[in-house]
């Protein structure tokens, strides 16, 4: 019998294949080839034939000409009329501009048969071919079928993808697909396959360490197939060209490439680089005002509160709603004048953002309904009369952003609005959004009346992608014309590749468990490998009520994102950071403190970012790309040489090595689940206390202190650190984490562990940890690079508390070479004088000679008058232990070195300071029920259900999994499962084991046999986003030889956000059939077309779709026992039949179609089993 590992590594390569066949949402125009019935003979039997739906492209290169026999029908196809709508090969290229940038066109005519770059800041730039001495390295391969391009690049084994985009799931994409189709995705998940931005591009990380990047230069929808090792695969309508960049030697250099063509991110004013406070919604002015008082008045940093879209009359955009409820009922007037309001939270040291949305209001009388209609700015209808969708304020038009002349009027609108005193402007439901339709978008056949140089006159489905990005252009240009002196401030949650020239975004409408958390971070990272650096996740959760220990750890993470903002929905509890008790207060002070000291830091990262295109944010294996045991790292992350491991990230494993995660404990299982006693251990780098020291010190061998000559030539910090880990070895002993350490692609720690109870994975090198005097359990850990300088800020409240003569603070890590140096930037934090160099640049540099180091200003640059203020240096020794020094900024600096046993003594001091400080902290209180938890605690007995003819046995606990489906006539054991893998299982999504299958279920009715009643379980499962599974399993009494099974996707609390509808789900039922006599099984069926079936053992994975699929029944024949499993389904409700064959298993999929669901229109799957003799 194979091992649980092959039988994973078998089962993920099987899907892979399996998925190729796939369809995808049946309401948008399809990706892939148009399917025909196409007769192909199975290898090793001669009659009957069958039937399989393959694209005409895939089939024509790997079959050629077929003839067969049907059913005794004869049938043959004309392949030459088919070939000549097929076309394939290697795409041609041509450099652009600059070296290592190359564009592939299928043919040379695509050159002018392409429509214009909307991704790129100079569109003409992708048109112009420039002279260039070397050649791609890696050539595409396109193939064209029935109007659809795919174009396939291979890389060398050993590859990793990353990139494309706003994306769920791991940070590592290989194994992956999604779809550039920006979606209203409330309570998406880590399968759910389209979000709120598209970005088609793929960052490729090679073997060797150097870095490739793939950009397919469409707006439309596109699928990018990662789910084949070391393959890209993009597929959309054609023609597009692909742009690629590198191989460059490092993933930074590629991102700089990349931010030539598409841009890079404004240079955002300082303030919105503070921490920022949401709700939808703070309903009057007075209640904001309160929750400014509230952050001063506890001395919690904030910088920002912002606006929902309940301060608007009625979700009129560019209005404000002076009279409400709460006036007659308490007094308070909602918004009656939002420029007084807004000048009280000026005068406190806060900005306001507000809310503006594209749907506007049909209704005579509202200016800006009038106004758009007299400009004629509405989206049309295919004939011609304007679209109207509904949305929050009810029937709703859209302005045509593709328009200049309607950009220009939404402009003017904005400009208008900031004069209530406006700080910042919030684009929300801009995909665009609309209610009460299963896309969640208009129709695709709307009209876009497009400027020439963005495509001209074009259907929707052509400009869907770049509408919010087109409206947060509009935005930012009206905030420019209102005050030019002024750097606009707009976020956006609709997107495409580019956006990031325009606004800031943030990661939509996640929810409040420790699956978003853990996810929030890959999100990040990956919108910055994808161009976009400022982006954040809702901080706690959008949806539903987070735990204190939730929150606060959220908040420790976050509060190094880019964009920093706590948000969340309606009819949730308060999420403010003093709503969680004392000890959850402190971890969001502390860690937003920590934030604000960093603000001179990552001002500079944006300022780099704002003109080099580097990342502000960026994977550990940035640090080094050779190593491949970082490019899975997933609980740290990098701030430039700054490294935050946040390594309480909570995970759960659900087998096959398939991920996912859990709200703070094991499953109850993992005793005696055998997927958690394989636990790959290598990974989790348990070390012994010697090499921990060796990470925390910076050294890269190990070294006694007798062995080094103090009079060599050593550079001091490699004998400082040498010197120190015998004695810490010594002194602290040995250890290991109190429980083995699961490594899957998160690095998951253990529940209820600190930060510094769990090991990190760490690049090699030199990394000395640092803290503020503020270490905690619940924070994260920050360790500095050697060789780096990381400048430092005063603990201020909010952004303009600070003043240029405050003291700043150098925190110094040498490398091997006693030396280091940083980089501090630094302008008036708004406004527009560092484009005429009224800025200061700053270079730091550090060095030792023999026992004194010297910290200088080895370069300035800019205009900017250095400020007379003190200097406080920080020499980073190991363990936490620092000296320092005090100077005058721009002089140089000097700082004498401890011996050699003062070294080792402070070093010890600041362990044994950091072991008590740890040991006595005040830690958030853990939950007997921790939000987001699936169902409740059960016996480990499975649940029997017995009557009739069947004899079941189900684990609630795994799934709600049936693990025995027997036969009692005929002594039949149907179904092959082990408790924890295979049985009958359901997925709520297209990917491979996504939510339903792992989850908790609860059981919600159990109705025993009675006299004329049934046997029949009912289970749901939580799958998180206001969804459940829900299955009722039941026995008739009076025909017993049939088993039911009834399964649905119940919207039960779906976010008003969304309009009431879902994310994205399929309905998956997946059983695993044994094969008693796996030479003598077949399948056997009738397709709705008439044409008859059997698919034999040693088939591929097939999938039958439209009239190939089977007529309502199919069964599995052991001809053997002379046995038949029939199982009968309802056509309406399955939208595809899967086969795939294991190692003496098989299973048969029914599949629903793939679509939002709402309380009204949930997605069912009913079907029975039933046993028949052969004749």
């Amino acid at each position: 019998m194979p091992n649980l590992d092959e039988t994973k590594k078998a089962k993920g390569a099987k899907q892979r294949r399996r998925n190729e066949s796939l369809g995808s949402l049946s309401t948008i125009p399809p990706l892939r080839c148009h399917f025909q019935l196409i007769n192909i003979p199975i290898k090793g039997i001669d009659s009957p034939r069958f039937s399989l739906g393959l694209p005409i492209s895939r089939w024509n290169r790997s079959i050629g000409v077929a003839r067969s026999r049907i059913g005794g029908r004869s049938a043959s196809l004309d392949l030459e009329m088919e070939e000549q709508r097929i076309a394939s090969g290697k795409m041609v290229f041509q450099p652009i501009l600059e070296a290592g940038v190359f564009r592939f066109d299928c043919t040379a005519s695509d050159r002018s048969a392409v429509l214009p770059s909307l991704s790129f800041a100079d569109p003409k730039a992708r048109e112009k071919s420039i002279e260039a001495q070397m050649l791609p390295e890696f050539v595409p391969t396109f193939e064209r079928c029935d109007g659809q391009q795919t174009v396939t690049i291979q890389f060398p084994s050993g590859t990793s993808f990353y990139g494309t985009g706003e994306v769920s799931g791991p940070l590592e994409r290989t194994g992956k697909r999604i779809f550039t189709w920006n979606t209203d995705a409330w309570g998406f998940g880590p399968g759910t396959t389209s979000l709120y931005q598209s970005h088609p591009w793929v960052l490729a990380v090679l073997p060797d360490g150097k870095a490739f990047g793939i950009l397919a230069d469409t707006t439309r929808r596109c699928e990018i197939d990662l789910r084949i090792a070391a393959i890209v695969k993009f597929v959309s309508a054609a023609v597009y060209p692909i742009i690629t960049f590198g191989p460059c030697n490092s993933p930074t250099k590629v991102l700089m490439s990349l931010s030539h063509a598409i841009g890079t991110i404004f240079m955002p004013p300082k303030w919105s680089l503070g921490y920022h406070q949401c709700r939808w919604s703070y309903e009057s002015a007075e209640k904001v005002k309160e929750i400014a008082r509230t952050f001063r008045d506890k001395g919690i940093p904030c910088d920002v509160i912002w606006m929902d879209i309940d301060y608007m009359d009625g979700f009129r955009c560019f209005t404000f709603d002076k009279v409400s409820v709460l006036r007659l009922v308490i007094g308070w007037e909602h918004f009656s004048d939002p420029e007084s309001m807004v000048n009280d939270l000026h005068a406190r040291g806060f900005k306001a953002i507000w809310m503006l949305d594209p749907g506007i209001k049909m209704e005579d009388g509202y200016f800006v309904y009038e106004s758009g209609s007299e400009n004629n700015v509405w989206i049309k209808k295919a004939d011609g009369e304007p679209f109207v969708g509904e949305v929050w304020p009810g029937p709703c038009v859209f302005p045509d952003f593709t328009q200049q002349s309607t950009r220009l009027w939404w402009a003017n609108l904005v400009k208008d609005f900031i004069s209530n005193g406006v700080d910042g402007i919030w684009n929300d439901m801009n995909e665009p959004a609309v209610f009460k339709t299963v896309t969640k978008t208009m129709p695709v056949s709307n009209i876009h009346r497009g400027d020439p140089e963005l495509g001209g006159c074009q259907n929707h489905f052509h400009y869907h992608n770049v509408y919010g990005m087109l409206m947060a252009r509009s935005t930012q240009e009206g905030m420019k014309m209102a005050n030019s002196n002024k750097r606009p401030f707009v976020l956006t949650r609709a997107g495409f590749i580019g956006s990031q020239r325009y606004a800031a975004t943030w990661t939509g409408d996640n929810l409040s468990n420790w699956e978003h958390l853990h996810m929030s971070l890959s999100m990040v990272l990956q919108l910055g490998l994808s161009g976009q650096p400022y982006s954040g996740p809702d901080i706690g959760g959008f949806a539903g009520n987070a735990t204190p220990k939730l929150f606060g750890r959220w908040m420790g993470l976050a509060s190094f994102f880019p964009f920093c903002r706590g948000h969340s929905e309606k009819r949730t509890a308060d999420h403010e950071p003093w709503s969680f008790g004392v000890e959850c207060e402190e971890i969001c002070r502390l860690a937003l403190l920590r934030r604000y000291r960093l603000l001179p830091h990552i001002y500079t990262l944006f300022y780099l970012a704002h003109t080099k295109g580097t990342p502000v944010t960026s994977p550990v294996f940035f640090a080094d790309s050779t190593d491949a045991k970082l490019r899975n790292v997933e609980n740290s992350f990098l701030l430039g040489p700054l490294l935050i491991c946040a390594r309480f990230v909570h995970l759960i494993i659900r087998g096959k090595g398939r991920f996912g995660y859990f709200d703070g404990s094991i499953p109850k299982s993992s005793s005696t689940d055998p997927s958690f006693a394989n636990w790959d251990i290598q990974n989790s780098m348990v070390r012994r206390e010697e090499e921990r020291c060796r990470i925390m010190l910076g050294g890269s061998s190990m070294a006694s202190a007798s062995s080094i000559n103090s009079k060599s030539p050593t550079p001091l910090p490699w004998l400082l650190n040498t010197l120190t880990l015998a004695a810490l070895a010594s002194r602290f002993g040995p250890t290991t984490p109190k429980k083995p350490l699961g490594s899957f692609t998160a690095n998951p720690t253990m529940p209820d562990q600190g930060s510094h109870e769990c090991a990190c994975i760490m690049p090699k090198g030199i990394w000395q940890r640092f803290d503020f005097n503020d270490s905690h359990p619940d924070l994260p850990s920050l360790y500095l690079r050697g060789g780096s300088i990381l400048p430092v800020g005063q603990p201020v409240q909010y952004v303009g508390e600070t003043n240029p003569t405050d003291e700043l603070s150098l925190l110094i890590s040498l490398d091997e070479n006693g030396k280091a140096e940083g980089v501090l930037y630094e302008d008036d934090g708004d406004g527009y004088g560092y484009t005429q160099g009224n800025y200061l640049l700053t270079y730091y540099s550090a060095e030792i000679d023999s026992s004194n180091l010297t910290v200088k200003v080895s370069k300035s640059e800019g205009s900017y008058r250095r400020p007379k203020r003190p200097l406080l240096v920080k020499l980073l020794l190991g363990g936490g232990a620092m000296i320092d020094a005090q100077g005058i900024d721009g002089e140089e600096l000097h700082l004498e070195i401890p011996s050699e046993s003062q070294v080792v003594k402070l070093v010890l001091a600041s362990e044994d300071w950091y072991r008590k400080q740890m040991k006595n902290a005040k830690n958030i209180p853990s939950e007997d029920g921790l939000t987001g938890q699936k169902g409740f605690e059960l016996s480990k007995t499975p649940v029997e259900l017995k009557s009739g003819d069947w004899a079941l046995k189900v684990v609630p606990w795994i799934g709600g999994r049936i693990v025995s489906m027997n036969h009692l006539p005929s002594g039949t054991q149907w179904l092959h499962s082990r408790v924890e893998i295979d049985g009958y299982e359901e997925y709520s999504g297209i990917e491979y084991r996504s939510a339903g299958c792992s989850e908790e279920y609860k059981i919600i009715g159990r109705d025993l046999e009675q006299s004329g009643e049934e046997e029949s379980l009912g289970m749901e499962g939580d799958i998180g986003g206001g969804l459940i599974i829900q299955r009722i399993i039941s026995i008739v009494k009076r025909n017993p030889k049939i088993l039911r099974v009834d399964s649905s996707i119940i919207a039960r609390n779906v976010g008003a956000g969304s309009g009431g509808f879902s994310r994205l789900v399929c309905l998956r039922i997946h059983p695993t059939f044994t094969l008693l006599h796996p030479t003598e099984v077949h399948i056997a069926f009738t397709s709705i077309d008439g044409s008859k079936h059997e698919i034999f053992d040693g088939s591929q994975e097939l999938s039958f779709e439209g009239n190939n699929r089977p007529d309502g029944e199919w069964m599995l024949v052991d001809r053997c026992a002379g046995l038949a499993l029939v199982n009968r389904f309802d056509l309406h409700q399955v939208n595809t039949c899967m086969v795939e064959w294991g190692a003496g298993t098989v299973n048969l999929e029914l599949w629903s179609e793939e679509r939002p669901v709402s309380i009204d229109t949930p997605l069912e799957i009913c079907h029975e089993y039933e046993v028949r003799q052969l004749s």
